[in-house]
């Protein structure tokens, strides 16, 4: 359990920080497809792959603290930065 909760606050932290969940859920489908060690399963949704694993990976991680989601207000658009 907690090895798939590694494997995602190390791709954040790979990449400084992902700007939305969108990108986040497309970077880990991508991963997986060229074989890094990520588990979760993938299905196609509205804006692409998505995983709902994922999002609930990502929700504790939030709720343990390892991870924060900030919304920031650029012009008429909301956006969530994983950090």
């Amino acid at each position: 359990m907690f090895k798939d909760h590694a494997n995602i606050i190390n791709a954040i932290s790979t990449a400084g920080e992902i700007s939305g969940r969108k990108k986040l859920q497309k970077i880990v489908y991508i991963a997986k497809k060229l074989s890094f060690p990520f588990h979760e399963k993938f299905q196609f949704h509205f804006y692409g792959p998505y995983s709902e694993e994922l999002t609930l990976r990502i929700e504790e991680l939030c709720e343990m603290g390892y991870l924060n989601e900030v919304r920031e207000k650029k012009q008429a658009i909301i956006n969530i930065v994983i950090r």
